[in-house]
C-alpha cells in the first residue's frame, strides 16, 4: 500500500473477493465503499489431443480438456477440410470422436479454446492405415 494506492502484482484466483479502503487518524477511522475484484482466467489446456495412428473403420478419440474464467469454448476443426460428415461428435462439450474412420480422415485436427480474455489452440494428427 503507498499512498493511498493498492497495488496487486501477479494476480491469482485466490485474490478476487470484496476490498475496503480503511483510513485512520488520530480521532477515528472511517471505511470505503466496498469495491469488488474480479479475477479473470486465460483458457488452459490441461489435457491436448495426442497423435493417432488406427486402422480403417475404428472409432478414434480426441481429447480436449480446458480450464478458464470465463469458462471457454471449445470447438473443433480439420486443417485439410471438414470435420468427416456424419461421423463425428463432440462429447461432453469438447472432445472429439471419430466414427468409422476412413484413409480420407487422415490429417491435422486442431481444438481451440476461447473466452473473453484469451484463446489457446491445440492439434494432433490422424493416420488411418
Amino acid at each position: 500500500m503507498q499512498g493511498g494506492k493498492l497495488m496487486i502484482s501477479t494476480t491469482r484466483k485466490s485474490d478476487a473477493g470484496m476490498y475496503v479502503c480503511v483510513g485512520t487518524n488520530m480521532v477515528g477511522e472511517r471505511d470505503s465503499d466496498p469495491a469488488e475484484l474480479v479475477v479473470y482466467e486465460r483458457p488452459v489446456l490441461v489435457r491436448r489431443p495426442v497423435n493417432q495412428v488406427v486402422m480403417e473403420e475404428e472409432t478414434v478419440d480426441f481429447l480436449c480438456e480446458v480450464h478458464g474464467d470465463p469458462a471457454p469454448t471449445v470447438r473443433w476443426r480439420r486443417e485439410e477440410g471438414e470435420l468427416p460428415r456424419g461421423r463425428f461428435e463432440i462429447r461432453n462439450g469438447n472432445n472429439l470422436r471419430l466414427f468409422h474412420v476412413k484413409e480420407q480422415d487422415e490429417g491435422t485436427y486442431t481444438c481451440t479454446s476461447e473466452n473473453s480474455v484469451g484463446k489457446t489452440e491445440a492439434s494432433a494428427m490422424l493416420q488411418v492405415h
